[in-house]
């Protein structure tokens, strides 16, 4: 269960930076990056803080709201996906960048349902039917 804390925040911090990278270029595509990755970057941390609390202080409304925030991540990944996708064929963006970044998204995404997997999992050992 532990690495699904480090996991989430390594990643979180790791779209964080590629948010500041997107901001410090210019351009409305730049921008629009930008502001999915710093986005999806506090989604994660704050889904690891909330799966870590729920997790020691045995909170169940609080494993409720890492659902919502790997939901609305997940949502926001295939969006992203989806959005360096159309860059591609629509602006010439660079093969190299756009392959790197949609298979860095994709990986992620599987991570993020083998955390799902384990989260449900550890519900389901611990017998909380108060959540979900």
């Amino acid at each position: 269960m532990q690495w699904i804390y480090y996991y989430n925040i390594v990643l979180g911090v790791v779209n964080l930076i590629d948010g500041i990278i997107h901001v410090s270029r210019s351009g409305e595509i730049q921008s629009t990056l930008a502001g999915m990755a710093i986005t999806l970057g506090f989604l994660l941390i704050s889904a690891a803080f909330c799966l870590l609390f729920a997790v020691y202080q045995e909170r169940s409304k609080l494993l409720l709201v890492w659902f919502v925030c790997f939901g609305a991540y997940a949502v926001l990944n295939i969006v992203s996906i989806v959005y360096i996708g159309y860059l591609y064929s629509h602006h010439s963006l660079d093969v190299y960048y756009t392959f790197g970044v949609v298979g860095f998204e994709n990986v992620s995404l599987l991570l993020q349902v083998a955390a799902l997997v384990t989260v449900l999992k550890y519900k389901k050992l611990t017998n909380d039917n108060r959540i979900l």
